[in-house]
Parts: structure tokens; C-alpha cells; sequence
């Protein structure tokens, strides 16, 4: 005959997970969630602040484009400039850039006496991002269009000079 045990199982004999199991594993798996959640979000703003950068450095690309051809075309050097004042181009400004919202920029300029056939063209992009101002700066050195007439009158000189050259070795 064979005689059964009505003792109830014991601890030991039970297999699954003790509360304490459970409450460290959910909490190991709730820190990884909010770690990777932050680490997305510093990601997505990492990418936009690339973003707005690659932007900007378009935007200076075509403001500069501009410049050389419309703004130094208007400022050209002046005949018988006597001071830096007079080799002086105003600065440009705007607030809103069309084709890039909340883009601003300016641009400045600086000439040296000694070259005054280049300026070195300064444009600051600025833009808000998240509640702070952030920018950044290009440089560009730029040829100064030289008006027509001087070009003309420069090169008469240097044919003149090389002509009058030619004659004296030749003698």
C-alpha cells in the first residue's frame, strides 16, 4: 500500500521569485529606462545644435556670396583715398532671415590702408535655442571690386611703363 504525505510542500521545495527579487530587478530595470531616456534627449539636442550650425554656415555662405557681389561692387576703392575712413564699407544687420526662421545675422567689415583691394568680412549668426542665445562667427577675406575706370588707368600705367622700358633697352 502506498501512503501518502499530507504535509504541506516546504519553502525550499517551491520554485519562482521572492518579493525582494522582484523589487531589485525592477528597480535595475526602471534606472536603465531613465538613464536611456536622458541620454536620448541629450542626443536630440546635440542634433539640433549641429543642425542650426550647418544652417548658420549656409546662411554665411550666401551673405557672403552677396557681399561680393553687391555690396563691394557698391563700395569700391575711392580715387585718391587719403585715410582708412574713406576705405570704410558700413556694417549690414537683419533680424529675419528669409528661408531660415529664427536666424539672424550681421555682418562687419575691415580694411587695412595697405590692401585696400581686400576687406576681411566678419558675420555672426545668432539663433535661440532652448531659451539661450547661440551663435557663431565666419570669416572671409574678400576682394573689393576695383571700378572700371581704374582698372582701365591701372592698366594703361603698367603698358605705359613696360613700353617705355622696352625702348630704353632697346637703345
Amino acid at each position: 500500500m502506498i501512503e501518502r504525505s499530507t504535509r504541506a510542500p516546504t519553502a525550499t521545495s517551491q520554485s519562482g521569485f521572492t518579493l525582494l527579487e522582484l523589487i531589485v530587478a525592477l528597480g535595475i530595470l526602471v534606472f536603465g529606462a531613465t538613464s536611456l531616456i536622458g541620454a536620448l534627449s541629450l542626443g536630440v539636442g546635440s542634433r539640433r545644435g549641429t543642425e542650426m550650425r550647418a544652417r548658420a554656415s549656409l546662411l554665411a555662405d550666401q551673405i557672403l556670396l552677396h557681399v561680393e557681389r553687391e555690396l563691394l561692387g557698391r563700395h569700391g576703392i575711392p580715387a585718391g583715398w587719403q585715410s582708412a575712413e574713406e576705405l570704410a564699407i558700413p556694417a549690414e544687420g537683419v533680424d529675419v532671415v528669409d528661408g531660415f526662421p529664427g536666424m539672424r545675422y550681421s555682418v562687419s567689415f575691415e580694411t587695412s590702408p595697405e590692401r585696400p583691394d581686400i576687406v576681411l568680412a566678419t558675420v555672426t549668426v545668432g539663433w535661440r535655442d532652448q531659451g539661450e542665445d547661440d551663435g557663431v562667427v565666419f570669416q572671409r577675406i574678400v576682394p573689393r571690386a576695383v571700378p572700371l575706370s581704374q582698372r582701365i588707368s591701372a592698366r594703361r600705367e603698367a603698358a605705359d611703363a613696360s613700353t617705355q622700358e622696352s625702348r630704353r633697352s632697346s637703345r
